[in-house]
């Protein structure tokens, strides 16, 4: 309350009696303002210190007796009140001021007394931001993520600078309202459904939220938790939103990736395309592997793989040999006889690349087959009929001289005969 002040008058000092000159003394000792006045508006004494915060001598002295005489009287005869005073020069300070009356005696008449406290400061620091509230804030104002508080009835009560910056709003456009004022009805409704169960359940909760932004609707995971009050009442909901949009894109993009793959990899039939653990057993299968190898997915995923082998090959440990040489070296390529499911035989070219991570941890192998068993037979029969020849064509060598065409004719049967 800031008011203007009225003039008392002054009494000469010689006036109080003797006793109030020791009383004098103490009240200048005493570390507050304190002044003694009557009911018309008369300074009986005030200590120096009043003075100086109110900026008079001690001739001329401010008070409002008329309003410090309504208080007392409104409140039984003493009161205390913090306000606004303006001092001589005009400036405005904080006073804590205690008044107190003193009844009137037939040897004296009734008087107040006021004892004052500068509290400009402490109203300074109490108006103030404490330095840990102001910590707090630039903490929320400068991290990425978005970061709000509703009331219990869904008012937004606070909003962090990447709140406004996501949203293209302002903390005055948003502080008060609530999510139908800033987001459309189906957006608003998903929001406020998902706030309701948190207010419900009383515990912390995630949720996928999509919201409309100046460049396009967002994904976002958000955090919402209830904020109890000192008596362990929910009143309050906290919200922090991490914007997942780049990442559910990457997602969706290695989505399409891998089933492009895929179709690419079951559309190849003269190949069996699978891939195997870092300790052998197959967790993907193609339609190549299928006709090879004779086994249906759900037959073969996350059985070993060594059931490809011979029983010789097994009992020699070649099946762990070879992926320890695939790890080692890189890559490993390999000829050999395989076994199908109906236990026949086929000769296959296998290929196997280790699969390993950014950090180079061993992630399983990719494996490569290729059924070569028709190549093998052609080879067999093409070294047969180079054997055939090889002997036509020494017998010819041999008998070449030898006009006796009854005996040539002979041999060649008959070698012809010991290589078929």
């Amino acid at each position: 309350m800031a008011t203007e002040p009225t003039l008392m008058k002054a009494e000469p000092r010689g006036a109080l009696p003797r006793s109030e000159e020791w009383w004098h003394t103490v009240l200048e000792s005493c570390p507050f303002g304190v002044a003694i006045a009557d009911f018309h508006g008369h300074a009986v004494v005030s200590n120096s210190i009043f003075r100086n915060w109110l900026g008079y001598t001690e001739a001329v002295l401010p008070a409002n007796t008329e309003l410090f005489t309504q208080f007392v009287e409104g409140n039984g005869g003493a009161f205390k009140v913090e306000g606004r005073h303006r001092l001589k020069d005009g400036s405005l300070v904080w006073l804590n001021v205690s008044v107190l009356l003193r009844p009137g005696t037939d040897d004296a008449p009734s008087h107040m007394m006021a004892i004052v406290e500068d509290i400009t400061e402490r109203k300074r620091a109490e108006q103030a931001p404490p330095e840990d509230e102001n910590r707090f804030r630039s903490l929320l104002d400068n991290t990425p993520n978005l970061v709000f508080l509703k009331d219990a009835d869904g008012r937004y009560l606070y909003a962090n600078k990447e709140f406004e910056r996501a949203l293209g709003v302002t903390r005055e456009q948003i502080i008060g309202k609530r999510d139908e004022a800033v987001f459309s009805p189906e957006q608003a409704s998903v929001f406020q459904s998902n706030d309701l169960q948190v207010l419900r359940t009383g515990r912390p909760m995630e949720f996928e939220e999509v919201a409309l932004q100046p460049d396009g609707p967002h994904t976002s995971m958000v955090q919402k938790f209830p904020v109890l009050d000192a008596s362990g009442k929910i009143n309050l909901i906290g919200g922090v939103v991490t914007d997942i949009t780049e990442r559910r894109r990457t997602e969706e993009y290695c989505k399409q990736c891998k089933e492009r793959l895929r179709l690419l990899v079951d559309g190849v039939q003269d190949y069996a395309i699978f891939a195997l653990d870092p300790e052998g057993r197959v967790v993907t299968w193609n339609v190549g592997a299928e006709r090879i190898k004779g086994y249906k997915e759900e037959e073969i995923l996350g059985r070993p793989f060594s059931r490809f082998f011979e029983q010789s090959d097994i009992e020699r440990g070649k099946p762990a040999q070879i992926l320890e040489m695939a790890a080692s070296a890189g890559r490993f390529e390999d000829e050999g006889w395989r076994i199908r499911k109906d236990g026949s035989r086929f000769w296959a070219n296998v290929i196997i690349t280790p699969i390993r991570d950014n950090t180079g941890k061993l992630l399983g192998f990719s494996k490569v087959t290729r059924d070569l068993t028709e190549r093998k037979r052609f080879e067999r029969e093409l070294k047969h009929e180079r054997d055939r020849l090889r002997l036509l064509l020494d017998l010819n060598s041999s008998f070449a001289s030898n006009l006796d065409l009854h005996q040539l004719f002979g041999a060649i049967s008959a070698g012809v005969r010991s290589v078929t």
